[in-house]
């Protein structure tokens, strides 16, 4: 196991609790010559706007925020010849169900809220989608 990056104690890319902390300008956790990566900011799993965990051999991308699978705009997981899954917020949700929510415009989105009361998660995506407007 390669790691890079400044240290925090004596070893490489972990703080004194033996958490691994982060690089600011790339991989946090570099393995097989670098077809493995992850990217870690203060001792999670994280990355904006990209793939937190990159592993080539197999094709996979994974999208973390903060310790929790996330991605808005796209599937969190991608594995190359498979199905794509959606997750917000550590939240695992349907296909068909995210696109719904995310399709919606903003403006129309009191109609969903209504339509979707009863089911907790679908909230969570639609809060997520009102935060869009402020």
């Amino acid at each position: 196991m390669e790691i890079i990056g400044e240290t925090f104690d004596s070893t490489p890319h972990q703080n004194k609790r033996g958490i691994i902390w982060e690089f600011p300008d790339g991989p946090a956790v570099i393995l097989d010559g670098g077809d493995y990566v992850e990217y870690w900011v203060e001792g999670k799993l994280s990355r904006e706007d990209a793939p937190a965990i990159i592993d080539k051999s197999n094709g996979r991308e994974e999208y973390w925020f903060r310790n929790l699978r996330h991605r808005l705009g796209g599937p969190a997981i991608i594995q190359k010849g498979e199905i794509g899954t959606y997750w917000v917020a550590g939240e695992h949700y349907d296909e068909k169900i995210y696109k719904e929510v995310f399709k919606t415009p903003l403006d129309d989105l009191p109609l969903l809220v209504n339509k979707a009361l009863e089911d907790n998660k679908y909230k969570l995506l639609i809060r997520y989608r009102v935060e869009e407007r402020i």
